[in-house]
């Protein structure tokens, strides 16, 4: 079982960054839970210390050996579950993300799946390659969903990781989203897609570091002057889809509600 200590001392932060190597994920977001205590998986590390932070932290970095990453980020599912909240701990860094293109976690990763959650003229000015433009819900619910993926061999896995431009509301509310039905076409604990993840900074900081993995390689901003009229027909969409679908979660609890 590795310490506390031990994990932060392989941090890959320190490398290149010397400094607090467990770094908050949302500055001042979001408080240490009082009621958790997610099970170490597969006896590679004790996270029980996690909870015991006075904020949430990044954790997909813990152990920079690479055997160990991915372990380490299947963390997520459980500390989620145990813990549910609305801000993200979950979170997959840029080098991390191009060590995946590179297919560096392909014996114990089956597929990944990169889900740009940015409009279609964002996407098409520059984006990840092999990302998927999926920005609406709709979208990204039937994708998954109606014909859930299931790994090639049941060892490995499959990841999911959302960004947006900054990553900071559309990435991270996808996430939640498809965790959210997911969930409810599930029975607890099954999940179709128990490794969801966000790549924080979003496609700009990935862009800024790892351009050459950008198909274009170039970053065209959501504010752009020349999309201006087509970013506030999308935003209005996306809100009438999403003031939808809290209508049908009302019916859909006061139905339940009737039959109790």
């Amino acid at each position: 079982m590795w310490s506390k200590e031990i994990c932060l001392r392989f941090h890959p932060a320190w490398e290149s960054n010397p400094g607090p190597l467990v770094t908050s994920a949302l500055t001042n977001s979001c408080r240490a839970p009082t009621n958790c205590s997610p099970t170490p998986l597969s006896g590679v590390v004790s996270y029980h210390w996690l909870c015991q932070l006075s904020s949430c932290v990044t954790i997909n970095w813990v152990c920079s050996h690479r055997s160990y990453n991915f372990l380490a980020l299947n963390l997520f599912s459980t500390f989620q579950n145990n813990c549910p909240r609305k801000t993200h701990q979950n979170l997959v860094y840029v080098a991390q993300m191009a060590a995946v293109l590179r297919g560096e976690y392909n014996d114990v990763v089956s597929r990944t799946y990169i889900i740009d959650c940015r409009y279609p003229y964002e996407y098409e000015g520059g984006h990840i390659e092999g990302s998927l433009n999926l920005h609406k819900a709709d979208s990204v619910i039937n994708y998954f969903l109606k014909e859930p993926i299931v790994p090639v061999f049941r060892d490995q896995r499959i990841i999911l990781i959302f960004h947006c431009e900054f990553s900071y509301v559309r990435g991270p509310k996808m996430c939640r989203l498809l965790r959210e039905e997911d969930r409810n076409v599930n029975k607890y604990p099954k999940l179709h897609y128990p490794e969801l993840y966000i790549l924080k900074g979003g496609y700009k900081a990935f862009f800024l570091q790892f351009m050459r993995y950008c198909n274009p390689p170039e970053y065209c901003p959501m504010d752009h002057e020349d999309y201006q009229e087509e970013m506030l027909k999308l935003r209005k969409k996306s809100k009438s889809w999403a003031g939808e679908r809290r209508r049908r979660d009302l019916i859909s609890r006061l139905g339940m509600a009737k039959c109790m």
